[in-house]
């Protein structure tokens, strides 16, 4: 009887970890998208799709302040979307993030890489103006949340994220020297 019980156990945290991996490559999948949005409204909407996918994640896998974080993310997006974001309404939504990550926070210093990358997009999502600055934006709050997806075990999403985090840089970098190049011809 103790065996039946360990199996059923070892299963559950099996189906558990399988179930945050199928998440974590879908929402890998919507942030790959997400990077080459034509602008900053695509690329917002697609984010909301990957927050959504990345909440299910962090709760089969247990971190809660990821949970948190991707939750109000989710309502930031939603909000963005519908021309609903104000300064007022990124600092309250920073605080929620803030207050809420921490009390929710089981794993340590690690558990505070999803608050402060999403607290720094938040603030730099509502600063930036257009996809380039979206994307550097995007590159390095990924970053941040590359190691968390690490550490706890997300590795369809740490695999995506850093590659994500990388192919951001290029494409920042790409774009601002084509930019460079095209000023340069009309002077």
């Amino acid at each position: 009887m103790q065996f039946l019980a360990q199996f059923i156990e070892l299963y559950h945290i099996n189906r558990m970890q399988f179930l945050g991996q199928t998440f974590s490559l879908i929402g890998a999948l919507f942030i790959a998208y997400s990077v080459f949005g034509k602008n900053k409204k695509n690329i917002v909407i697609l984010q909301l799709c990957t927050n959504i996918f990345c909440t299910l994640t962090n709760i089969f896998l247990r971190s809660y302040s990821g949970v948190v974080a991707n939750a109000i993310l989710s309502i930031r997006h939603f909000l963005d979307i519908k021309g609903k974001m104000t300064a007022l309404t990124t600092v309250i939504i920073s605080i929620l993030i803030t207050v809420l990550g921490l009390y929710f926070n089981t794993r340590g210093l690690v558990g505070l890489c999803p608050i402060m990358a999403s607290v720094l997009f938040v603030i730099f999502t509502y600063i930036a103006k257009s996809a380039q600055h979206m994307r550097l934006n995007i590159g390095f709050t990924i970053l941040i949340w590359s190691f968390h997806d690490f550490t706890i075990k997300s590795y369809p999403l740490f695999i995506m994220d850093f590659t994500i985090a990388i192919l951001s840089f290029i494409k920042y970098t790409q774009v601002a020297i084509k930019d460079k190049q095209n000023s340069g011809r009309e002077d």
